[in-house]
């Protein structure tokens, strides 16, 4: 009984791992994008972004944590068309660090 339940927890973890590891990337016409991609790749991979955004994301600087402040970065929003998602990918220090999927078209 208790392999079955330890077989259970080990499948569903793996499971969850593997979605969230599967949102962090991105396909362009040219090739797939994954968080730590330099912008240079990125743009060479989905073209130019439709629109590009330089903004400040609160929260704590590296290094100490009782410090806020402002995490500068560059936000590039595509537009893929009709019925596909608004794909926001955020840099920070040139690195993809974030995809966010939003409305449909």
């Amino acid at each position: 009984m208790t392999s079955k339940v330890l077989m259970l927890v080990l499948a569903f973890s793996t499971l969850t791992a593997t979605s969230a590891a599967c949102g962090q990337s991105l396909r362009c016409r040219n090739g797939l994008v994954s968080v730590g991609d330099s912008t240079e790749s990125v743009q060479k991979a989905c073209g130019e972004p439709d629109r590009r955004e330089t903004n400040c994301e609160s929260g704590p600087p590296q290094g100490d944590p009782r410090v806020t402040g402002c995490l500068e970065g560059e936000n590039w929003i595509y537009r893929p068309g009709y019925g596909q998602f608004v794909t926001t990918l955020r840099f920070e220090d040139g690195a993809l660090v974030k995809i966010t999927y939003g409305d449909r078209q």
